[in-house]
C-alpha cells in the first residue's frame, strides 16, 4: 500500500470520527432538546388542567348559587374528567374542591364559600340587654335542628341581661303558624330542655331555647359584614336611605309610611338617627307590609321607640326590624321631645335603674311581629313596656334578606393575588 492510499485512509478515518463526535453532540443536544420540548408539553398539559379546574369552580359555584336553596350536587357541571365536591365548614362556610384527572395530569383546588351570615338560630337576636315589663310570647321559636328528643328550638339569643315577667315559648306542635311554609313537624314539639327553660336567676347556661351566647354579634351575623364596616351595607343600593333629625325624628314612622306607598318604593330602608314610629303610622306601617314579600327595616345610631295602641293589634308587622347602634352615645336628655319620654323620662320608674338608664329603645303598646326584631347595641338596652306576640316567620326573613344572603368566595381561601 502506498503512502497516498494510507493518507487517504487517515483522512477518511478523522473524518469519520469527526462526524462520529459531532453526531454525538448532536444526540446530546437532541436529548436535552427533547427533555425540554417533553417538559414543555407537561407544562402546557398541567395548565390546562389547572385551567380546567378553575372553570369547574367556577361553573360549580354558578350553579350552587343558582340551586342554593335546593342544593342536591353538581349534575350540570360533573363530567368524566371534571369532579366537583361540596364539603361544610360551618353552617354558612362550604369548602368546593375541584379536581381534574386525565391519562397525563391531575389537579386539585379548592376554594371555600361563604353564605350571608352566620346562621345562628334563634327567633330574637340581642347583644342589648332585653327587659319586658308584662309578658314576651314567642308564638313561633326558630324550630332549629331536629333530635331525637325533638326540636332543638330557640326562642331567643342574647348577649347579657335579660328579664321578663312572664315568658312563654309556644312550641312547633301542635301549633297554629308554621315557622316556614314547607315546615313539618313530624308530630314532634321542642325537646324538653327547649321547651320554656328561661330562669330569671340566669346561671349563665348556654342551652335551651333562651340561650345566653356573649359572642352574639346580630349584625355581623345578618349580613355577614364586620360591624366596622356596616356603611358597606348601607350603601350597597339595595336600601332607600332616609336621614333624621330633631326636627322630624318624632314623624320618622309616617316618612317610613310615604317610602313604602310610593308607586317605585324599595322594600328595605335604612334610617340614620332617631326614629319614633306612632300607633297609627304603625298601624299603615303593618297594612303596607301585607303587600309585601317583607319589608326590611334597620334604624342605625340612634333611638328607636314604637309607640302602638293599647289593645292588640290584629295583622302582625310583616318584615324584619334592625336596631342597629354602632357609635351612638346616649345622653341624659336624648328622650327629650319624643312621646316616648313620658315614660323614660322620669325617677322614679318602674322600669328599673340599670336597665332604663342606658334604653336606647323602647316599645309601648301591644305588638305583633311576623319575621324577626334585632337588637345590636351593645352596653345599651331595649325596653318592652307592653306584651309582644312574635311569630319567627323564615320565609319573611329570607325574603328581606335575600339579596344579602348570596354565596360568595372567602377571600384568602386560595391565592387571591
Amino acid at each position: 500500500m502506498n503512502k497516498h492510499q494510507q493518507s487517504g485512509m487517515t483522512t477518511l478515518l478523522i473524518t469519520s470520527m469527526l462526524l462520529i463526535v459531532a453526531l454525538l453532540f448532536s444526540l446530546a443536544s437532541y436529548k436535552n432538546l427533547f427533555y425540554q420540548i417533553k417538559r414543555t408539553q407537561n407544562e402546557v398539559l398541567a395548565r390546562q388542567a389547572h385551567w380546567a379546574a378553575e372553570g369547574g369552580l367556577e361553573c360549580g359555584f354558578a350553579e350552587y348559587q343558582k340551586n342554593k336553596n335546593n342544593f342536591t350536587g353538581f349534575d350540570e357541571c360533573n363530567t368524566t374528567e371534571l369532579e366537583l365536591t361540596l364539603t361544610p365548614v360551618t353552617s354558612t362556610e362550604f369548602q368546593l374542591t375541584s379536581r381534574v384527572t386525565n391519562l397525563l395530569q391531575s389537579k386539585k383546588i379548592v376554594k371555600n364559600i361563604k353564605l350571608g351570615g352566620s346562621g345562628k338560630s334563634g327567633a330574637m337576636r340581642s347583644s342589648a340587654d332585653l327587659y319586658f315589663h308584662t309578658s314576651a310570647s314567642f308564638m313561633t321559636p326558630d324550630p332549629g335542628s331536629l333530635d331525637v328528643d325533638g326540636w332543638q328550638c330557640v326562642a331567643l339569643r342574647y348577649r347579657s341581661k335579660f328579664y321578663a315577667a312572664v315568658i312563654d315559648n309556644k312550641g312547633v306542635y301542635p301549633g297554629g303558624e308554621l315557622p316556614f311554609n314547607d315546615f313539618d313537624p313530624l308530630r314532634k314539639n321542642c325537646a324538653p330542655n327547649h321547651l320554656n327553660t328561661f330562669d330569671n336567676d340566669d346561671d349563665g347556661i348556654v342551652n335551651g331555647d333562651f340561650v345566653k351566647d356573649s359572642s352574639v354579634s346580630p349584625f355581623e351575623e345578618i349580613f355577614g359584614v364586620e360591624k366596622i364596616n356596616h356603611n358597606e351595607v348601607r350603601d350597597s343600593g339595595e336600601f332607600e336611605l332616609l336621614t333624621t333629625n330633631s326636627l322630624n325624628r318624632g314623624n320618622c314612622g309616617d316618612m317610613i309610611v310615604d317610602i313604602l306607598e310610593h308607586p317605585n318604593k324599595k322594600e328595605r330602608i335604612w334610617v340614620e338617627g332617631d326614629c319614633e314610629i306612632k300607633s297609627l303610622a304603625f298601624q299603615n306601617l303593618i297594612k303596607e307590609s301585607k303587600k309585601t314579600e317583607g319589608v326590611l327595616l334597620v334604624i342605625h345610631d340612634g333611638l328607636l321607640s314604637l309607640m302602638g295602641p293599647s289593645s292588640s293589634v290584629t295583622d302582625p308587622f310583616k318584615g324584619m326590624l334592625i336596631h342597629f347602634n354602632y357609635n351612638y352615645a346616649i345622653g341624659t336628655t336624648s328622650w327629650l321631645g319624643l312621646e316616648a319620654n313620658t315614660m323614660l323620662g322620669h325617677i322614679p320608674s318602674v322600669i328599673p335603674p340599670d336597665y332604663l338608664s342606658n334604653s336606647s329603645y323602647y316599645q309601648s303598646g301591644t305588638f305583633k311581629f311576623s319575621g324577626g326584631q334585632v337588637f345590636d347595641s351593645v352596653g345599651h338596652s331595649a325596653l318592652f313596656y307592653s306584651a309582644i306576640d312574635f311569630r319567627y316567620n323564615k320565609d319573611v326573613i329570607d325574603s328581606a334578606l335575600s339579596v344579602f344572603n348570596q354565596p360568595r368566595w372567602i377571600q384568602g381561601s386560595w391565592h387571591d393575588f
